[in-house]
């Protein structure tokens, strides 16, 4: 899908799997000390609501789910207080990006950046934004290579111990 075969738009039997990513996900972290996610989110509910929507898509390889993004254009309440660089046009919005901990290292998410960034651009979006743990450094590397721009200001989500740094992106012509 957009010129990534390992990306298909999910759908209800694919739940189990992506329920499953983010119980691992959650495994690992805690494990490694970062409190991003807890065992109550993301909630299953929410999941099924978005797959219904076909907001939700998958990364797979040899009928595998390892990786998992939402796109839409819900910006959290939080989004407000925040002070974005670029403020014209319409937004499309990354969530519960995750993948398998066995898949880590692979460019699994870099590569469902890229499928945002494509997906953007195709369906006329001015800008993506998103939150990341800041506890989370991987993610916020991942970002930051990925060109997207810290925006002033942070989110406080989940009652986590740390915020959420909010990243932001311009969509160009041509920019993938």
């Amino acid at each position: 899908m957009l010129n990534n075969p390992n990306i298909l738009q999910a759908n209800r039997t694919h739940l189990p799997a992506i329920m499953d990513i983010f119980r691992l996900c959650t495994d690992d972290m805690l494990a490694k000390g970062i409190g991003q996610w807890h065992y109550d989110y993301p909630k299953k509910e929410q999941v099924e609501k978005d797959i219904a929507k076909e907001q939700v898509f998958v990364w797979e390889k040899n009928a595998e789910i390892l990786g998992t993004i939402t796109l839409n254009e819900e910006q959290s309440e939080e989004y407000q207080a925040i002070e974005w660089e670029f403020k014209e046009g319409n937004v499309l919005v990354i969530h519960r990006l995750a993948v398998s901990p066995k898949a880590q290292g692979q460019r699994v998410g870099y590569q469902l950046c890229q499928f945002a960034e494509l997906f953007a651009q195709q369906n006329q979006y001015a800008l993506i934004r998103l939150d990341a743990y800041q506890g989370n450094l991987a993610s916020n590397r991942l970002y930051e290579k990925l060109d997207y721009h810290l925006a002033k200001g942070v989110c406080w989500f989940h009652d986590n111990e740390l915020p959420f740094n909010c990243w932001e992106k311009k969509m160009d012509r041509g920019e993938i």
